[in-house]
């Protein structure tokens, strides 16, 4: 990775920043597929070893693959606007406490836009992220919090806000080593009140967690939210991530090594891709491809 991939992506974060006037209240206003029911979980990437090769299971039969190959349902033209619904769970009022500051929750918007309008260096994609609400909670129970709980669940429907196409953001100290997990989808037929996106508050812009610090934690996870896989799911078999122009890659990235290349397909492994485990500094890119798949899960699941 170049160091002027970080430089470029930090002055894109700084031109949404300031085109765009965010309001915030603080009053009260969850990838690897196991199954295609299952939500999405992302093990630490400072915390690796077993977990992530626990966790490295495929996905089978892709729930998108016949909406995919149907030619007559393009994906829709102009932009798709997001709502965004920040949850803070917080064990006090402190930055240690998970009380995250409104200004990190606004950098956050603006690295999101960055990253998917494509002004960061990938591709660009349709979708434009509106700040809609932000709550505020404290309570030790949903603040240490371990994907697939009870409490998890009982959050999710006490706090969740909007219809399928509002991205509920739960901010927290996530537990097992997790950065963040997501749900897919096309989970929001079963299941509306668990959609959601879930991102460890230390993983923000500006927080405590080192290589991970720049927002892309969320980007990544939202990613899974609009329907990618990671790109190596399914490591070097023709399957792959279900994307065309994301070249195979047998395990995750935790480096910058751009002259990485673990399948003997062509085209070196996509460290830069918003999609692999590569650290902050490394990620700046969605694909065509990538893009595409997402404005298709967008029409067909979540508009």
């Amino acid at each position: 990775m170049r160091q002027g991939d970080s430089f470029r992506r930090r002055a894109a974060v700084d031109c949404v920043l300031a085109a765009s006037i965010l309001t915030l209240s603080a009053e009260p206003a969850s990838a690897l597929l196991h199954d295609p029911a299952a939500p999405c979980a992302e093990p630490s990437r400072s915390n690796r070893g077993a977990l992530v090769r626990d966790a490295l299971v495929a996905p089978g039969r892709d729930p998108m693959a016949r909406s995919t190959q149907a030619t007559a349902r393009a994906a829709s033209e102009g932009p798709a606007t997001v709502p965004v619904v920040f949850h803070v769970l917080a064990l006090d009022q402190t930055a240690e406490g998970g009380w995250v500051s409104d200004q990190q929750l606004a950098d956050q918007v603006a690295v999101l836009n960055a990253s998917f309008s494509g002004a960061t260096g990938g591709a660009s994609s349709p979708f434009v992220f509106e700040l809609s609400a932000v709550d505020r909670t404290i309570k030790d129970r949903w603040f240490l919090l371990t994907s697939g709980t009870r409490a998890e669940r009982r959050m999710k429907e006490a706090q969740r806000k909007g219809g399928r196409d509002t991205l509920n953001v739960y901010v927290a100290d996530l537990q097992g080593g997790m950065l963040g997990w997501a749900t897919y989808p096309w989970q929001t037929k079963d299941n509306l009140a668990g959609d959601a996106v879930m991102v460890d508050f230390q993983a923000l812009p500006g927080g405590a967690k080192a290589a991970y610090d720049e927002g892309d934690t969320l980007v990544h996870e939202t990613g899974h939210w609009l329907g990618l896989f990671h790109t190596f799911a399914n490591g070097c078999e023709e399957a792959g991530d279900s994307v065309e122009d994301t070249p195979a890659e047998a395990s995750p990235s935790y480096s910058c090594s751009s002259d990485r290349d673990t399948c003997t397909a062509d085209g070196l492994d996509p460290v830069t891709n918003f999609m692999d485990y590569s650290p902050d500094a490394c990620m700046f890119a969605f694909t065509p491809g990538q893009a595409e798949r997402m404005s298709l899960a967008w029409d067909t699941y979540r508009a």
